[in-house]
């Protein structure tokens, strides 16, 4: 009992010291829950909303430049659909590498015989860090919904390294004076925990006898957590307080209490990108997803992405084998189909 209430202790005085948390754990998912399956399957449903040369941008309501951290809004406007499958499988015991199929089709039944197209990625985050295509805007997808998918922030953060210079992690922006500090205190509390008899001997880092000490540990515990420039903040937006991520060309917003991710905009060389998140809900009574998705990419074309459906899945190496081996004998039929700039 002893034992139990020291660890509490020092693990609440820990996290009450990391006051708002950083860009790493806000996109790990952390609302949900590991996932305990090795695959992840996503059903997307992908309208244009502006696919013919005569619309224009004023079919779309968006919203004013000076307003641009607010959420895309979207007019009825229904023209072409596109039906998108996305197998996420863990490839490895320790989840750290990540393969994807991506396979399309014409309309929401997506049997076999309608496969458009399909395109397999061994690792996502190896094609994200190549940066060979340049293609940010389907790296910048894949990435969140891997994320979402996921619960991990494995390929988001090789999009920030390749594409967001003010990206910092964790152990980049660490105050290595507090951490040593905190170490020396939880082992101390360890130590009296095992052996009470020496807390009449021991000295508590936090409060140590001599005075100079005293002032240093104080002056040391004053600080933040992390040291540097800020790349979380609380905003507010009208009645609500939503946490902020500002990384220079990259932002974006999170819920304050459930830490869902609202919004997420890239501004590049040509123009800005962002992505917007509706209505979260619980697909398979575990996993929270946004049902709905808004992009606007940078040549102003507007895209509404629903998530139909998503599944845990377990599969045998032999059994996800056969899985690509089954879309490679198939026969797209839309091998030249045009998709999204954001999608493989």
């Amino acid at each position: 009992m002893y034992k139990a209430v020291l660890f509490f202790l020092s693990t609440t005085i820990v996290f009450n010291l990391w006051a708002l948390p950083t860009v790493e754990s806000l996109f790990r998912n952390g609302s949900n829950k590991e996932i305990q399956q090795d695959t992840v399957v996503l059903k997307l449903m992908i309208r244009d909303l502006m696919p013919n040369a005569d619309d224009t941008p004023e079919d779309i309501e968006v919203q004013p430049e000076s307003d641009q951290d607010q959420p895309l809004v979207k007019k009825e406007k229904i023209e072409k659909d596109i039906f998108l499958k996305m197998v996420f499988h863990f490839s490895d015991e320790e989840k750290l590498k990540v393969s994807l199929i991506c396979s399309y089709y014409g309309d929401g039944r997506m049997l076999d015989s309608g496969l458009l197209r399909y395109r397999y990625i061994k690792d996502i985050s190896k094609v994200v860090a190549s940066k060979e295509d340049g293609l940010y805007e389907r790296d910048l997808f894949t990435s969140l919904m891997s994320m979402l998918a996921l619960n991990t922030d494995r390929d988001i953060k090789s999009f920030f390294r390749n594409y967001v210079p003010d990206f910092k992690t964790n152990k980049n922006l660490i105050n290595l004076e507090k951490e040593s500090l905190l170490k020396r205190y939880q082992n101390y509390l360890t130590t009296v925990a095992d052996e009470p008899t020496l807390k009449e001997t021991l000295v508590s880092p936090l409060k140590p006898e001599v005075e100079e000490e005293k002032e240093s540990v104080k002056n040391t515990m004053s600080q933040p957590m992390y040291v540097g420039k800020d790349q979380v903040y609380i905003d507010k937006s009208g009645n609500d307080f939503l946490l902020k991520v500002f990384l220079g060309n990259f932002k974006s917003l999170f819920s304050n209490e459930k830490h869902q991710l609202q919004l997420t905009s890239y501004m590049s060389g040509k123009g800005q990108t962002t992505f917007s998140f509706h209505d979260y809900i619980l697909f398979n009574g575990i996993h929270e997803m946004p049902k709905n998705i808004l992009a606007k990419l940078e040549d102003d074309s507007f895209y509404e992405i629903k998530v139909l459906s998503l599944k845990h899945l377990t599969f045998s190496k032999r059994g996800y084998n056969k899985l690509l081996n089954k879309y490679q004998k198939l026969t797209a039929k839309g091998t030249n189909y045009e998709l999204p700039r954001f999608v493989f």
